[in-house]
């Protein structure tokens, strides 16, 4: 028994450290209106979001750092719209429950959004639809 209880606690404790890898190492934080970066190696990742942000909008670059990752830790956040530059290649949101609408730049490789919903680029994915939208159905495109 004693085996299964140590396998939980490191499953466990293994979990909760995750949200915070991408800051180890050589990574520093650096806030820009209202948005905290992790920023390593030349590239930069949306790592926490001020709560007074409705829209939020995330930038290409921040200085000479390309921003390629949203990776939001797992706290609340406020923001009701969130625009998606051609930049991002890789979105990870967590309790995101005031989000209406997403807005993906056409010039994106990765995602799109149809009707403010989430996809992949080639529509075969649906990521993420937002939790605060009022209609009542969805139909998922084909």
């Amino acid at each position: 028994m004693k085996k299964l209880t140590s396998i939980i606690i490191s499953i466990t404790v293994t979990l909760l450290l995750i949200p915070t890898l991408s800051l180890t190492g050589s990574a520093e934080l650096f806030t820009e209106n209202g948005i905290t970066f992790s920023i390593s190696n030349g590239t930069a990742t949306v790592y926490d979001v001020e709560e007074n942000i409705a829209d939020l909008v995330i930038p290409e670059y921040v200085g000479e750092n390309r921003v390629e990752k949203i990776l939001l830790p797992e706290k609340e956040h406020n923001f009701t719209t969130i625009t998606i530059p051609a930049s991002i290649k890789t979105v990870c949101l967590y309790k995101c429950s005031n989000l209406t609408d997403f807005y993906v730049d056409e010039a994106n490789e990765n995602y799109c959004s149809v009707d403010g919903v989430l996809y992949s680029k080639d529509m075969k994915t649906l990521i993420f639809y937002p939790p605060a939208r009022t209609e009542t159905t969805f139909t998922v495109p084909d």
